[in-house]
């Protein structure tokens, strides 16, 4: 009797082993997918920042073109202006000139105008 009684609580205890290292391998092969989910996670992420540094590196790039676009477009208007102010210059001296010979003929129309009345008289 006492060895049954022995036998049954050995079988129940094997019993409640063998449900608590199901449950644990259960437990482990949970905990297994969820490692397995996170490494997946992280490539992604990785994967993710590493675009983002591309996109980053790629926008940095842009933004210098369009500032040495900026700096030559600046260089360009200051050449414009600086040809500008030449050519106002050069027009005024032109100007001056061109109302120095108006007076140097209005003088020599006068004088002509002298000279015919003379030799009129």
């Amino acid at each position: 009797e006492r060895q049954r009684a022995a036998a049954a609580t050995l079988a129940a205890e094997v019993k409640a082993s063998q449900a608590r290292n199901a449950a644990l391998e259960a437990q482990l092969e949970g905990e297994h997918a969820a490692r397995e989910k996170v490494a997946r996670d992280l490539a992604t992420a990785a994967a993710q920042a590493q675009q983002e540094v591309a996109r980053s590196l790629e926008l940095q790039r842009a933004v210098a073109e369009a500032e040495a676009g900026r700096v030559e477009l600046d260089r360009r208007m200051q050449a414009a202006r600086e040809e500008l102010e030449v050519a106002q210059a050069q027009s005024a001296a032109r100007e001056a000139e061109l109302k120095q010979e108006q007076e140097q003929s209005g003088v020599l129309r006068g004088n002509l105008v002298s000279l015919e009345a003379r030799v009129a008289e």
